[in-house]
């Protein structure tokens, strides 16, 4: 075989080589892309069937929540005619309407309190994002 004989089959098996790289790279760029559009598909079916769930559980917990309400209206207009035996209607209706908004005022209170202390708790899924997508870079490279 000449010098360039060889030379002409180095180049083509440089060539060759550079075409299968590029063909590795792009299936490993098509099966990420792949991978990426299957991973946000399932959270999407995940998350889905959380908000049906969701939603279900809400329904029942105002319903309940709107039969207790309905209940604890009931007690007042019983301990406002109970202290009504005792004082004049007028007087049972502010006194037993002063102690519910006083309670209703430190319940208030005690709710703010706790959801000054509660931390986010998304952070935890933004940063795995970060951390998939930074990974898909490096896997790339």
């Amino acid at each position: 075989m000449t010098m360039e004989g060889s030379r002409q089959d180095e180049a083509h098996h440089e060539m060759s080589d550079e075409r299968r790289m590029s063909a590795i790279v792009a299936d490993v760029w098509d099966n990420a892309d792949k991978l990426v559009g299957q991973h946000l598909q399932l959270a999407l079916t995940e998350l889905e069937g959380r908000v049906d769930r969701i939603k279900a559980d809400l329904t029942i917990v105002t319903l309940g929540g709107a039969v207790m309400y309905a209940g604890v209206l009931s007690a007042v207009a019983a301990l406002i005619l109970g202290l009504s035996t005792v004082l004049a209607p007028w007087l049972a209706a502010l006194i037993v309407a002063v102690v519910v908004m006083g309670i209703g005022y430190v319940m208030l209170q005690r709710k703010n309190d706790l959801a000054d202390a509660a931390s986010p708790g998304s952070t935890q899924s933004v940063e795995s994002a970060k951390r998939t997508g930074h990974s898909l870079k490096e896997a790339v490279k």
